[in-house]
């Protein structure tokens, strides 16, 4: 075997190696970067350090750092630490046909040529899932040759445990062949499964970890067989779970989770959070009933399956499949619908995006004609003493709010609004005084059907209900704006601006009618959505103060810094909405002057930072994300890294936001800014 040794400043060793020595090992440097790297592909017992070579060989080091290589079709294992000098590894890593072994002063690379080289292409093959299902210890549908088998492989186990092979796997609970060259491993943490030549729908190695795999989540297997059919029984203290392998196409799956989606999330058009007891499903085709927790960024969630349903919808349009076209399509209208309502629901006119919605007929969130769940609600249809229609603030601990320094919130009225309303009150609700709010717009007539018909999927849950029985939730926050917008694109790019049918051209005058209405609001409002009490949402700001770095040195709880890190994020989303509009409004008479609007405060962003404007250099902010995270981390814990701040929710609307910018945007400079902003999430 050829082998070269490299010392540590070598241009020749990986990048990715070379991080996780700087960051993890020495911690020289600041965790300032993604590290693209996997300590150990087999994280158990003894193996802290592993890596698979081109012929499915195992590399690890062992409990002193030795270097080993194991035959897992051959169950061999030898000890080959003469190729590192007998010199402890710090780490592995696989590159190519290449394996690299750091040590404290140097780097030793080992060729390791492929023996066979067989393509992982996806070529419409169907391919293995995991579909589990749950039993309880005493459940008569548990076959006894199962509980046979699983008390079987605790014995098997006590001989593999004894053998050199398995000696670095810890301790060994259960152990059973695959039959077909491979072995399934039970542990305290779990079951591992080891293929000796996996076919191209398999990983080399595969953990079954957490409820969704063991029973109430107790990971200390106490037993594990096959199933005879390529899938597996894995069994604990509390119970069994069955989890089959079915092979399934890409397409197969896609229509399993639109059906589970639309069973198990779907509210009057919106994909919600919802709370769904796991060992419900599965079992028997049976599923448990939607119920909903959250009333936060519906139209965040929603957005995220649409993206897809867009490509989806184009791809079958191409292939000719009108039928399977046609439900996709209805999909796409019925979440976009469901976003415009949220600009139009509050009846205000003027462009403001709520955060949700609800029926005091549903069965979630009211409770006897009331909200009964937090949040700055209001409801639709009551008169005030002149006998006109408003919206009244619902009494809630949130409405009571007043101003919030160490979370940059004030909810008490500004002047202007008491001005307007003609109220004295300084904040929404008190003991004697509820703002009400004139509702000037008019929702259009085809949004209304959301909330006038039952639910498609669930009509006991959302059943049919008048305007004046809705209750909307603003202080919303910049998921669902920028949600919005991203649906506006990819609903008219790929369905309004392809079809012939009047519906959905009336869907996309909607659309620009909507995406015109907000922006204007945003501009207009100093890069803000403007709660009720004339104040700038919790999460709604994208003005330049907000993004200011704490340079008067007050404790950090009392700075209105605080959301210095979201610069990255924010500063793309109004360059995203700004370049949304651009295109949606290109070339159409009516919102010329708007259209002119947006472009130059979209060329505004790639200018100089000016401090204090609104827009000015906010492209810069798009290649800082992991430095001011790191920043903003280090101030509530010193020496804290970047990983500490991280959101996985704005990681998904960071993906969101990209999106349009990289489909849109022409100018190669400018095209890289995002491309390099995107690569830092």
């Amino acid at each position: 075997m050829n082998v070269a040794k490299y010392p540590l400043d070598s241009n020749k060793i990986p990048e990715a190696l070379l991080a996780y020595r700087d960051i993890v090992l020495t911690k020289t440097k600041p965790f300032l970067s993604k590290l693209d790297f996997c300590p150990s592909v087999i994280p158990v017992g003894d193996i802290r350090i592993s890596v698979f070579d081109a012929n499915s060989i195992l590399w690890l080091a062992g409990p002193r750092g030795m270097l080993y290589r194991a035959d897992l079709a051959a169950k061999k294992v030898e000890c080959c630490a003469e190729l590192t000098e007998n010199l402890p590894v710090q780490a592995l890593y696989a590159e190519g046909e290449q394996i690299w072994a750091l040590t404290e002063a140097n780097a030793f690379c080992m060729e390791v040529p492929a023996q066979d080289k067989p393509e992982r292409t996806n070529d419409g093959r169907p391919a293995r899932q995991k579909v589990p299902s749950y039993y309880v210890k005493d459940d008569a549908r548990v076959p006894n040759w199962v509980r046979t088998a699983c008390h079987a492989s605790q014995n098997a186990a006590q001989t593999a445990e004894s053998g050199e092979f398995f000696a670095f796997f810890g301790t060994v609970t259960a152990y059973e062949e695959d039959g077909q060259g491979g072995f399934y491993l039970g542990t305290p943490q779990g079951v591992m499964h080891l293929s000796a030549h996996p076919p191209f729908d398999q990983s080399r190695v595969e953990l079954y970890a957490g409820a969704r795999y063991l029973y109430a989540g107790d990971e200390a297997v106490t037993g594990v067989c096959s199933d005879r059919e390529e899938g597996l029984w894995i069994e604990n203290a509390l119970g069994y779970v069955h989890i089959k392998r079915p092979r399934y196409t890409l397409r197969q799956k896609a229509e399993l989770y639109d059906h589970l989606a639309d069973r198990l999330h779907t509210a009057r058009g919106s994909l919600c959070d919802v709370y769904c007891r796991c060992y419900d499903a599965g079992n028997d085709g049976k599923y448990d009933t939607l119920y909903r927790y959250s009333t936060n960024n519906d139209a965040f969630w929603s957005v995220l399956h649409s993206m897809g349903d867009a490509y989806k919808y184009h791809v079958l349009k191409k292939e000719g499949d009108e039928a399977g076209a046609e439900a996709v399509r209805q999909r796409i209208v019925r979440v976009t619908e469901n976003v415009l309502l949220q600009a139009h629901v509050h009846g205000f006119g003027n462009g403001f995006v709520c955060r949700c919605y609800v029926s005091v007929r549903d069965a979630h969130f009211v409770k006897n004609g009331r909200i009964n769940t937090g949040g700055l609600w209001v409801r639709k249809g009551q008169k005030n003493e002149k006998g006109e229609t408003v919206a009244v603030c619902e009494d809630t601990t949130s409405a009571r709010l007043g101003r919030d320094d160490a979370e940059g919130h004030n909810m008490l009225l500004t002047d202007e609004v008491k001005k307007r309303l003609g109220v004295t009150a300084d904040r929404p609700v008190t003991d004697d005084f509820r703002l009400a709010l004139p509702q000037p717009g008019v929702i259009p007539a085809r949004l209304k059907k959301l909330f006038e018909q039952d639910d498609p999927v669930h009509p006991h849950l959302f059943p049919a209900s008048k305007e004046e029985d809705l209750i909307f939730k603003t202080d919303t926050s910049s998921e669902e704006v920028i949600a919005a917008f991203i649906q506006y694109y990819f609903a008219y790019r790929y369905l309004v601006s392809q079809s012939e049918n009047p519906e959905d051209t009336e869907l996309g005058d909607l659309i620009c009618e909507t995406a015109a209405a907000t922006l204007t609001h945003l501009l207009d409002s100093g890069y803000c959505l403007r709660d009720v009490h004339g104040n700038p949402t919790k999460w709604g700001k994208w003005f330049a103060d907000y993004f200011e770095e704490n340079t008067e040195n007050l404790p950090n709880w009392r700075h209105p810094e605080y959301a210095f890190a979201d610069a990255s994020l924010n500063g793309a989303e109004i360059l995203c909405i700004l370049r949304v509009c651009m295109y949606l409004f290109e070339n159409k008479p009516a919102y010329a002057g708007l259209y002119e609007r947006a472009a130059k405060e979209y060329e505004k962003g790639f200018g100089p930072i000016v401090k204090g404007e609104n827009g000015a250099g906010y492209a810069h902010f798009l290649s800082e994300y992991q430095e001011r995270l790191a920043r903003h981390a280090h101030q509530y814990m010193p020496g804290a890294d970047y990983s500490f701040g991280i959101n996985y929710s704005d990681e998904e609307m960071a993906i969101m936001t990209f999106w349009p910018l990289l489909e849109l945007e022409q100018d190669e400079e400018r095209r890289k800014i995002y491309k390099d902003g995107l690569s830092l999430w």
